[in-house]
């Protein structure tokens, strides 16, 4: 019988430990460290932090905001629009005005007529320079600049030429159809050359 009661006590040897005073929360225990997979090497403790490799690497870029396009050439300040231009390629007269603040010229190149034309006495293949000429004045002004260069020929039988715009209305400014300095012009007679009025 006495062995049996003693089989269940812990020999007189083993020392348990001190049980924990009352209320006292029980001991936390860290579970243990489980070892580093094979071929991984940790850095020891307190050593630097590995440098990033070479090379500069940009942020990345930020989208523009929708409906907007992005600036040209992938950056830095954005380019001014250019005036609104109307049919035809023509910016506006005002716009194109307000880019002159000075007098323009023009080079007005007449034809060359022969002894029997009428118009001989007007046209002699000369190139007229007219300096001084405002962006806002009309093609009939010039059409008025002309008459001394052109031997007395009137405004009216007067006829203006442009390589691209044609025939020139005379209530229409140089900024309507957009001429800079120098612009070269072609006049001649309303009434066809060769003898007819």
């Amino acid at each position: 019988v006495a062995g049996s009661v003693g089989a269940g006590l812990p020999p007189p040897s083993a020392k348990l430990p001190p049980p924990p005073p009352p209320g006292a929360a029980p001991a936390f225990q860290a579970p243990p460290m489980m070892p580093p997979p094979p071929g991984m090497v940790f850095p020891p403790a307190g050593a630097p932090m590995m440098p990033p490799p070479p090379g500069n690497f940009p942020p990345p870029a930020m989208p523009p905001p929708p409906g907007m396009p992005p600036p040209p050439g992938g950056g830095g300040a954005m380019a001014m629009p250019p005036p609104p231009a109307e049919e035809g390629g023509l910016v506006e007269e005002g716009a194109w005005a307000a880019r002159f603040s000075a007098p323009i010229g023009l080079r007005v190149s007449a034809p060359v007529c022969g002894d029997d034309d009428v118009n001989s006495k007007h046209f002699t293949g000369q190139t007229i320079t007219l300096d001084g000429l405002e962006i806002t004045s009309t093609v009939k002004a010039v059409k008025i600049a002309l008459v001394a260069h052109l031997n007395g020929l009137v405004m009216s039988k007067q006829k203006l030429t442009h390589a691209v715009h044609g025939v020139l209305k005379d209530t229409n400014t140089l900024a309507y159809y957009n001429f800079k300095p120098g612009e070269p012009l072609l006049v001649d007679t309303k009434a066809a050359r060769g003898g007819r009025k």
